[in-house]
């Protein structure tokens, strides 16, 4: 399996000097997720949080980069599970990257692309809030990253995903990582 599946490289000419280069994470968002026996907790406001997300910062012409998790299990390379939900898909010009590991950095060249592009500030949301979207959050602190994380932007199959998100955006908030919810995301890049 390659490890990534690039596009089209984001172009950094609507930053103006001083202002820290943004790109938002799309953690996993794929049907395989979706159809589980226990249901991915909220989903469908989830759906419409990554998407407001997603749209906002299309606007904003801040880059997006989806990340796509391969498995043995329920998220089979190439098979219909793995592919990105229907309700949210990338553009032709953005970056599609896969990955086998929990955290969107590990074995890709997540962090290369984003140096080479000189961003500074993530933006993350996605599945699952215990599992790959915190490991993205951790490495995202170690490699550096400025990161933000929509609170109500990342949910679980789990049958404690509420418990789970609250306690991991308190822990991960304790650990330097900013947290807005949608609402005051959209407005605040507005």
């Amino acid at each position: 399996m390659n490890s990534l599946k690039v596009k089209y490289i984001f172009q950094l000419n609507n930053y103006k000097e001083g202002e820290k280069v943004e790109t938002l994470i799309v953690v996993d968002v794929q049907k395989g997720l979706f159809e589980q026996k226990t249901p991915v907790y909220n989903e469908e406001t989830l759906i419409q949080n990554i998407n407001k997300v997603i749209k906002y910062t299309r606007k904003k012409q801040i880059p997006i980069i989806f990340i796509q998790h391969a498995n043995k299990g329920i998220l089979k390379y190439q098979s219909d599970e793995w592919q990105l939900h229907p309700s949210i898909q990338p553009l032709k010009e953005e970056i599609i990257i896969h990955k086998q590991h929990g955290s969107a950095f590990k074995e890709t060249h997540l962090n290369e692309i984003l140096k080479k592009q000189k961003v500074q500030k993530l933006i993350i949301l996605g599945l699952t809030t215990h599992g790959c979207v915190k490991a993205t959050c951790h490495d995202a602190l170690k490699f550096g990253y400025e990161t933000i994380l929509i609170e109500d932007a990342h949910s679980s199959f789990s049958e404690k995903a509420e418990e789970l998100i609250k306690t991991w955006n308190h822990k991960l908030s304790e650990k330097g990582i900013t947290l807005y919810k949608t609402e005051e995301f959209t407005k605040k890049i507005n």
